[in-house]
C-alpha cells in the first residue's frame, strides 16, 4: 500500500528505535539503557520503574519492548 499514514511520535519524543545503542531513556513508567536493536524489537535494561513498588522487581532488569515505543531521551 502506497497510501499509508506516516507516523511520527509526539513533539519532544522519539522512538526507541530511533536512539543509539547506548542510550539512556525514559518513558511514563520507566528509564532505562538501549543495549541493543533489532527488526522487531530493542533489549534495553530498565533501571528505575515508576509504578507499584511491589511490581518493581518483576520490571527493572533486562527486558525486550517494542521499537515503536515512546521515549524522551536522556
Amino acid at each position: 500500500m502506497t497510501d499509508t499514514p506516516k507516523w511520527r511520535a509526539s513533539k519532544g519524543r522519539s522512538y526507541l528505535k530511533d536512539l543509539n545503542v547506548g542510550s539512556m531513556f525514559k518513558t511514563s513508567m520507566c528509564k532505562g539503557i538501549l543495549i541493543s536493536l533489532n527488526n522487531s524489537s530493542a533489549s534495553v535494561i530498565i533501571t528505575e520503574y515508576y509504578g507499584n513498588k511491589e511490581d518493581s522487581s518483576f520490571y527493572v532488569g533486562k527486558h525486550r519492548i517494542a521499537l515503536e515505543t515512546e521515549v524522551d531521551p536522556s
